[in-house]
This record gives structure tokens, sequence and C-alpha cells, in this order.
């Protein structure tokens, strides 16, 4: 199921106890309808744990299982990169301006030999 309600201690006791409360039922430690209503109990404790959601839980409206904060986990490539700096975004009052442009003073190996 995809929904589950139960902890997984609570999942291993309810596997224990009903694997015993079975081989008590089954093993005829436990006989007559005492045996009979063991293996159910037993049964239904084992399906339970291995399933690990409870109806009687539902219905209770309780849980053993703590509910955990969903964190996605980040990108392999996220980790190793350097952080970029990101502009922001040109306001309208800046995107009507014109840009104005500021050209770098050439170097002395770019200045023409006429200059």
């Amino acid at each position: 199921m995809a929904f589950v309600n139960e902890a997984v201690w609570d999942r291993i006791v309810r596997i224990v106890v009903g694997a015993v409360i079975l081989y008590l039922g089954f093993g005829g430690v436990v006989t007559g309808t005492l045996g009979i209503v063991l293996i159910v109990i037993g049964f239904l404790l084992l399906l339970t744990g291995i399933f690990g959601y409870s109806p009687v839980y539902s219905i209770l409206k309780c849980k053993t299982k703590k509910v955990e904060a969903a964190q996605p986990a980040p990108a392999p490539e996220e980790e190793s990169r350097p952080e970029e700096k990101v502009e922001p975004e040109p306001t309208p009052e800046e995107e009507s301006r014109p840009e104005e442009r500021v050209e770098p003073e050439p170097t002395p190996e770019e200045k023409s030999p006429l200059e």
C-alpha cells in the first residue's frame, strides 16, 4: 500500500508478536476456540506489520510514523558548481532608457600605430 501509518519499530513488534501468536495457535500449544482466535489475531498482526498499514489506526486517526518534511535533494551538479551571480531583471523604467555604453580605453597593444 502507498499509505503507511506505522513506524518501523511498530512494524517489527507486530511481525514478531504475530509470529509468536501464530505459533501458539498452529503449534497446538493453545487449542480449541482460543487457538482459532489466536491464529486470526496473529495473522492480522503479521499482515499489518508487513504492509505497514493499520486500519484501526486510520479509524482512530492516529499513527506511529512521524511525518517527514519533504525536502528535495540537491542535484549533484549544483553541489560542484560555483555560485553564479544573477543580475536582477530590469524594471520597465530601465528598459525604456537607452543604454549608456562605456567603452574601455584600449591597451597600448590595441592602439593603432598611427596614433
